[in-house]
């Protein structure tokens, strides 16, 4: 377990991370750049000291920084969401199985580094969910845009965790060249940048290249001015 992903509507972003600090005492990790995960990351993550660790809550606008993901979206999951009973009481909303096979497909192909535990979330899933269940999913996927997405999380459940499960249709085309296809093809942290290159924008006033360099350029400007000052 590393932290808790909860995924909120983009306009409510700010006020859940100033909820978690006011009422639980979480603190906003460090950003590569004011206002990054906002716009162009997927998440703000929070930080609650706890003896020699932490616990870590990431707030999701969307699930991945792939336009692909955008049509899985918070409005989506929330509209045919279940409610899972935490005792005392209190319930949260969580996805319904078909669409929750999707939200760890999408998660598994974002990261570049593939965890084994994450490929047995989508392994638990698949082998879980009955027979209606594991048709509504790939026909969701159909309703995203998912297809590959679906299929390729499965592929890595069926190839290190046995998953022998038939699907309803062949695997389908790839994805547009994003960050989700292009950490399937590139190895380490030049999968994640290539894949945001392709999206282009590079000449967005607050598109991510330029972000970017303003970033670096006031990194190197603190440190030249620090070094200076010895």
């Amino acid at each position: 377990f590393a932290d808790l992903d909860l995924v909120v509507p983009a306009e409510r972003m700010r006020a859940a991370a100033v909820a978690l600090g006011d009422e639980l005492g979480y603190e906003t990790d460090v950003e590569p750049w004011s206002g990054y995960g906002e716009r162009h990351g997927h998440e703000v993550s929070l930080l609650r000291p706890v003896a020699a660790g932490g616990l870590r809550v990431e707030l999701h606008w969307r699930l991945s920084d792939d336009p692909v993901a955008a049509p899985l979206d918070h409005a989506r999951l929330l509209a045919s969401a279940k409610r899972l009973s935490l005792g005392d009481g209190l319930d949260v909303a969580v996805p319904r199985p078909e669409e929750e096979l999707l939200v760890l497909a999408v998660h598994l192909l974002h990261e570049r580094y593939k965890r084994l535990v994450w490929v047995n979330d989508v392994a638990l899933a698949a082998r879980q969910a009955s027979e209606a269940e594991w048709l509504g999913a790939f026909e969701a996927a159909r309703e995203t845009g998912l297809c590959w997405v679906l299929d390729r999380g499965l592929d890595y459940a069926a190839e290190y965790l046995a998953l022998d499960r038939p699907r309803p249709w062949s695997a389908s085309k790839p994805a547009p060249w994003g960050p989700l296809r292009a950490n399937e093809r590139f190895d380490g942290w030049i999968g994640t940048q290539l894949g945001r290159l392709a999206l282009g924008g590079w000449l967005q006033r607050d598109g991510y290249v330029r972000s970017a360099a303003r970033a670096r350029r006031a990194q190197l400007r603190q440190r030249l001015a620090a070094r200076a000052s010895r």
